[in-house]
């Protein structure tokens, strides 16, 4: 009936007038169409479909979640496999981070429901990209994927690379440790931390390719605890064949626990908190706050630690978890994958600068360092002797720095490089403004290197007086290098090998700086004083 009144009685300038319009509205309509499918990405997962945004032409999915929110009877138990759902999940907001009071600042929502990790990838259209799930750092006690310095934005973009940063339980949380005998001892699981990156790593390799990512072709990274971390997904049966290359900046040696060391830390822990060691049970419906405040309470008191270092950490319990600084680091966990690993020269220098624990640089903070090793006076007079200046504060930061990060891992490289292919490096660089303030080449400011996140909050802070350009060479360095291990395990790029592989006899190391070089065992001198400790 419209046609014929169309055809009919309308003139032929309404005709095309009204032609025109319905053309336009159609047209218009189309391009919404397309805008909105190409803002909205919805992929399917193992579980359900979720639905990720466009930002800055980088895919991107928030607050995914790989488990179970972990509460009420699955407090301090193992993550739970997630259900699954109908219909489209938004995956447009980071999800909570878990409880703590550091590094986070009041708009952002904290919960034990905290078990979320975050997605960027260049694209959908494949599944052969490589992908880094990067673990943060925090001394087990705090951090989150989603902080802005781990943005995987411009990772990602650089590389062609699918970027994953997840969320963990910390604290008391995730290394609460219960003996095996104990009555209660099925209500609760140790190593649950760990037991939480695992869980991510299984969820990254069912569905990453969904999101463009190569599920054979992963790698883990992570700094300070985050590189412990992946030194322990190393040192678990339980990772096997969940990633395939590995790259740890400036694990700590003594953040890990024996399982008396780690009885120790609970009881003490317990009786801050004013809960009986025989009444566990109470644990599971203590506010969240208490736990919280008492674990926080615990960093601060004097332990075998260095600034706080080490008092919340995994447990070798023989089981789930092995030493990851022994040769068997690959026979027991079947999991011989390339390692790149490295530390900061003057990593101690942040700790004195925002405290943790109780360290402030003085001779005790060494005997602690060496109460880590059970060593003899004679060995520490060996190594307190190859030190200027001792006991002066920058000769204790120096032997603070080479006990706790420096020696251990090139103890790691040295072990790991009989078994797989491993690089070593070190970061010297600085700036004017950080080496007036006494930070210099200090722990986690690889990060921004790594991340390329300079235009962040701290990110500004860091490059205040630097020379911007050399500062953004460093970086492009460090991620081209990150991008070329995960894709091939070799950090040089296009077959040209300037970075050499680390081996006991040569000891190659690139050391990021000013003129950014290999050098062979840079630390030779220090090193050989230290062999009396760290070789035992």
């Amino acid at each position: 009936m419209l046609n014929l009144i169309y055809t009919m009685y309308l003139p032929n300038f309404f005709k095309v007038f009204l032609l025109t319009a319905f053309q336009i509205i159609f047209l218009s309509n189309l391009i919404h169409a397309q805008s909105n499918c190409e803002n909205d990405v919805i992929v399917q997962t193992v579980n359900g479909k979720l639905r990720g945004v466009i930002e800055n032409n980088i895919y991107v999915w928030k607050g995914v979640r790989y488990a179970q929110p972990p509460i009420g009877n699955f407090r301090f138990k193992s993550p739970q496999s997630l259900n699954n759902w109908e219909g489209v999940i938004d995956a447009d907001k980071f999800g909570a981070v878990c409880p703590q009071t550091r590094n986070i600042d009041s708009t952002v929502k904290t919960s034990e429901d905290c078990l979320f990790l975050n997605i960027w990838s260049p694209g959908i259209s494949n599944c052969n990209r490589p992908v880094m799930v990067y673990i943060h750092g925090g001394a087990f006690y705090s951090g989150a994927g989603s902080l802005p310095i781990y943005n995987g934005s411009n990772l990602a973009n650089k590389g062609d690379v699918v970027i994953v940063t997840i969320n963990y339980r910390f604290g008391a949380f995730g290394f609460l440790y219960v003996d095996e005998t104990h009555p209660d001892a099925k209500h609760f699981d140790n190593n649950i931390a760990i037991k939480d990156q695992v869980a991510a790593l299984k969820w990254v390799k069912e569905n990453i390719s969904a999101f463009g990512g190569n599920p054979n072709n992963i790698t883990i990274f992570g700094q300070s605890a985050g590189a412990t971390s992946v030194l322990a997904l190393m040192s678990t049966p339980n990772a096997k064949d969940l990633f395939h290359k590995a790259i740890a900046q400036s694990p700590a040696f003594n953040q890990s626990w024996k399982k008396a060391e780690a009885m120790e830390v609970t009881k003490n822990y317990l009786a801050t908190l004013g809960v009986s060691y025989n009444q566990l049970l109470n644990l599971k419906t203590v506010p969240t706050d208490s736990i919280l405040k008492y674990s926080d309470l615990l960093m601060h008191k004097p332990t075998y630690s260095v600034a706080g270092i080490g008092t919340w950490a995994p447990t070798i319990d023989y089981d789930f978890l092995y030493p990851y600084l022994t040769d068997s680091i690959c026979s027991i966990s079947n999991h011989c994958v390339p390692l790149l690993i490295g530390t900061m020269k003057n990593e101690m220098n942040l700790f004195l600068k925002v405290p943790l624990g109780t360290f402030d640089a003085k001779p005790k903070d060494v005997d602690k360092v060496f109460n880590c090793f059970n060593e003899d006076s004679y060995s520490k007079d060996v190594v307190l002797n190859s030190y200027r200046n001792y006991p002066k504060k920058k000769s204790v930061l120096s032997i603070c720095t080479d006990g706790v990060f420096t020696m251990p891992c090139i103890s790691v490289a040295e072990n790991h490089s009989k078994l797989s292919q491993t690089y070593m490096y070190r970061f010297d660089w600085n700036s004017l403004a950080l080496n007036l303030a006494g930070f210099k080449a200090c722990h986690a400011l690889d990060i921004f290197f790594v991340f390329n996140n300079f235009d962040t909050k701290s990110g500004k802070k860091v490059s205040t007086l630097a020379n911007k350009k050399k500062m953004h060479e460093i970086s492009d360095k460090i991620q081209s290098s990150w991008i070329n291990f995960a894709k091939t395990g070799n950090p040089n790029d296009c077959g040209i090998d300037i970075w050499k592989k680390y081996d006991s006899e040569q000891r190659a190391t690139m050391v990021f700086g000013r003129k950014t070089k290999l050098r062979y065992d840079p630390n030779q001198h220090k090193r050989e004083s230290w062999s009396c400790v760290i070789s035992k």
